[in-house]
């Protein structure tokens, strides 16, 4: 090995060196910044769930969704019962063929990526 192959393998190693370095550096700023996030959300979260304000804004509408979800609808007549299911009905169709139409749209591209994949 002549003078300049050792300079290179020296430049190398030294190169390789730095570059350890530098990695060790980056990882360990990477921590610590990773560290200050989880830290800042941790603070965050138990100011949140401190605040009894919070609860009592999180508990008043948990019971207004209960109240409205589980409330009985209003009496209605024959007559309007019947418009309100064929409502209904229109409204269920009206997404089924919407979700019909998506199934297609997604069915079309599988086959599309299907016939990609048999080609390569």
């Amino acid at each position: 090995m002549n003078n300049q192959e050792l300079i290179g393998v020296k430049s190398e190693a030294k190169d390789s060196a730095a570059l350890e370095a530098l990695e060790l550096r980056l990882y360990d700023q990477y921590d610590k910044r990773i560290k200050e996030i989880r830290d800042f959300f941790v603070d965050k979260l138990e100011l949140f769930l401190n605040d009894k304000g919070v609860w009592n804004h999180i508990a008043k509408a948990i019971v207004t969704y209960a109240i409205e979800d589980g409330k009985p609808e209003p009496e209605r007549t024959r007559d309007e019962e019947i418009e309100h299911l064929n409502a209904k009905i229109k409204k269920l169709e009206a997404r089924n063929m919407r979700l019909e139409a998506e199934n297609s749209n997604l069915h079309d591209e599988t086959e599309i990526l299907r016939d990609l994949l048999a080609k390569k």
